[in-house]
C-alpha cells in the first residue's frame, strides 16, 4: 500500500507522507492547536507529577496559552507555582515549546 501523496502544487514525483498531508490540512484549517493539545494530552501524566495530573487537566491551547482545569481552588494556587516547571517538562517531553503560559480555571 502506498502511503504517500503528491504535494499540492508540486510534481507527482514529489511525494509526502499521509502525516505530512494531514499536518498541512490542519494548518490550512486553523486546527494546529488541536493537534498540539493532543500531543500535550498524550504525555500529560508522564510529563508532570501524577498527583498533579490527578487534579489538573489540559483542555485547550490558544495563541500560546495552555488552559487547564483544576478540581479545587487550592490547585489553582499551586499551579501559580508549578506552571513554569510544567511548561518546561512538556517542552522536554515533546521536544518543542507548545505554550508560553498557563491559564487556570476551577471546575465547578
Amino acid at each position: 500500500m502506498n502511503t504517500r501523496l503528491s504535494r499540492q502544487g508540486g510534481a507527482a514525483s514529489d511525494p509526502r507522507t499521509i502525516g505530512d498531508a494531514c499536518d498541512a490540512w490542519l494548518v490550512a484549517s486553523g486546527l494546529t492547536s488541536a493537534k498540539e493539545l493532543g500531543s500535550i494530552t498524550s504525555c500529560w501524566r508522564d510529563a508532570i507529577a501524577r498527583e498533579v495530573a490527578d487534579h489538573v487537566v489540559p483542555v485547550s491551547l490558544d495563541d500560546g496559552e495552555l488552559v487547564v482545569v483544576v478540581d479545587h481552588p487550592g490547585w489553582a494556587t499551586e499551579m501559580a507555582f508549578l506552571g513554569p516547571d510544567i511548561l518546561a517538562s512538556l517542552e522536554r517531553h515533546l521536544g518543542r515549546r507548545v505554550a508560553n503560559r498557563i491559564k487556570v480555571t476551577v471546575r465547578r
